[in-house]
């Protein structure tokens, strides 16, 4: 753990580990908490029958079907290179690549963008669509169940139509278009 002095304050560095049976939720759309969090998706549940106790904690003891193995884990953990250790640590995707996947997971899941992006568009490298603005729905539009013009054929309105129908509060078109 490493701690840094800034403006009177000690700063603290340290990792944070949060186990859940869903995604860890935030309002907070931009890049600073995706880039610093490490998913881990534990979405297997153990059959009751075949649940073990691998580690458990006591103020006295250790027990559990790892507790003999937490030496060697130690031991193994103390002789890992300085450099590779920060390296894992900095870059876990790059060391197991299956990370990449709920990483982009909770991405989608977080960012009501990444979720349009990913639901909603295509990667079409040389095409063009017009930017759009959100206004109220054509009489016929609303009965295809659209909640803004334009939904089909513009980029803004087709996110704005995307989170009404999910639930999400859409954004200004310009915070969009900076966001974006």
């Amino acid at each position: 753990m490493r701690n840094t002095r800034k403006n009177g304050f000690t700063l603290v560095e340290l990792l944070v580990v949060i186990a859940s049976n869903e995604h860890i939720s935030s309002s907070d759309i931009s890049s600073g908490l995706e880039r610093r969090r490490l998913t881990i998706v534990m979405d297997k549940p153990v059959d009751p029958s075949k649940r073990r106790d691998l580690l458990s904690v006591y103020s006295d003891e250790v027990r559990g079907d790892f507790s003999k193995e937490l030496s060697g884990i130690a031991q193994w953990c103390l002789q890992l290179d300085d450099d590779l250790m920060r390296d894992v640590l900095a870059n876990p995707v790059k060391h197991v690549p299956a990370l990449a996947i709920s990483n982009l997971d909770a991405l989608v899941f977080n960012n009501p963008i990444v979720g349009w992006l990913a639901e909603c568009t295509l990667y079409a490298p040389n095409a063009m669509i017009k930017f759009g603005t959100a206004n109220a729905p054509s009489m016929d539009e609303k009965e295809r169940g659209l909640y803004v013009r334009n939904a089909y054929t513009e980029f803004y309105p087709s996110y704005v139509n995307y989170c009404k129908a999910s639930g999400y509060r859409p954004i200004s078109r310009d915070k969009f278009t900076d966001r974006f």
